[in-house]
Order: structure tokens, then C-alpha cells, then sequence
């Protein structure tokens, strides 16, 4: 499937949490947190706006590490506003580039972030 610069998806799959595994409604940790299979959902979402600064990338392969799992439970030192997308680490290729990014449409790419963003992913095609 070939992509124009701009993207014209309406949505795409996002797996985000919905709430937190290891805390209850009032936000203290409980004895034995649930599984995170219970709190963890792959949803239908709109499809980002590339703004500049940012990158749009078609995800192949994301990583979800320790401190994921911290932060689903509600353990982690930092917690985002839910439902939120868990994981930092994504391989891809460039859809878009919005301006001041030094990357072209096409070409590969890694990121590692040291702190967490609003991931999802459009399908391999």
C-alpha cells in the first residue's frame, strides 16, 4: 500500500490501559495486582496529526520492558492520565515527518524514549 506525504487514515490500533492493575479506586496498592491482560486493551483510535517536530511511523515492532508493567500496575513513578498507550521502545518506518525533523518518508527507524508517549500503530501492510 502506498502512502502520499500525508497520511489520510482516519484511525488506527492502539493497545492501551485502561486502568491500573495494582491499585484500587481510591488509588492504593492492593495485596495482588490483577493481570495486566485484564486491564490492557486493543482499541481503535484516531489516527494521530503529525506536528512538527514529530515523526508518524508504521510500527513493525514495539517493545514492552519491566517498567511497562510497573506502570500498568500503577507502581511506576510516573503515572500517565488514563486510558494511556504502555511501552517506550517502537521500530518502524517513517510515514511522515513533520517539519524540523531530519527524516525522510520511507526510511527506518528506532527511538527508545525515556519517558512514555502516545503510541499505537498502523498495520504492516
Amino acid at each position: 500500500m502506498a502512502y502520499s506525504s500525508r497520511i489520510t487514515m482516519s484511525t488506527m490500533k492502539a493497545v492501551r490501559c485502561h486502568r491500573y492493575a495494582g491499585l484500587d479506586p481510591a488509588g492504593r496498592p492492593v495485596p495482588t495486582p490483577d493481570p495486566l491482560r485484564d486491564v490492557l486493551a486493543l482499541d481503535e483510535v484516531p489516527a494521530p496529526v503529525c506536528e512538527a517536530g514529530h515523526v508518524l511511523v508504521r510500527t513493525h515492532f514495539a517493545g514492552v520492558q519491566y517498567p511497562d508493567a510497573l506502570q500498568a500496575q500503577g507502581l511506576y513513578q510516573h503515572k500517565p492520565d488514563l486510558p494511556y498507550v504502555p511501552g517506550m521502545d517502537v521500530a518502524g518506518t517513517v510515514l511522515e515527518a513533520g517539519v524540523v525533523v531530519d527524516v525522510v518518508q520511507g526510511e527506518l527507524f528506532e527511538s527508545a524514549c525515556s519517558r512514555p508517549r502516545p503510541w499505537g500503530a498502523f498495520p504492516p501492510p
